[in-house]
């Protein structure tokens, strides 16, 4: 089975942070390398959300190849 066929079965997972994902910092690595093992180790699919008041509505983008919703 190829990973593309698993991911509907894997379990998913959110991470959440209130800023955007390019700023410097520790819990942006952590955010970062988490999504990463997720995918190529495929235990999970990962789905970062950034909330922002200015957004009415939920929107998804890939940024930096990573599957977000803000």
């Amino acid at each position: 089975m190829k990973p593309e066929d698993t991911r509907n079965h894997l379990p998913g997972y959110l991470l959440v942070v209130p800023w955007d994902l390019s700023f410097v910092g520790g819990v942006n690595e952590v955010v970062r390398n988490l999504y990463r093992e997720f995918q190529e180790q495929h235990i999970a699919v990962p789905l970062v959300l950034i909330p922002r008041w200015e957004c009415r509505k939920l929107t998804r983008q890939i940024l930096d190849g990573r599957d977000s919703s803000i």
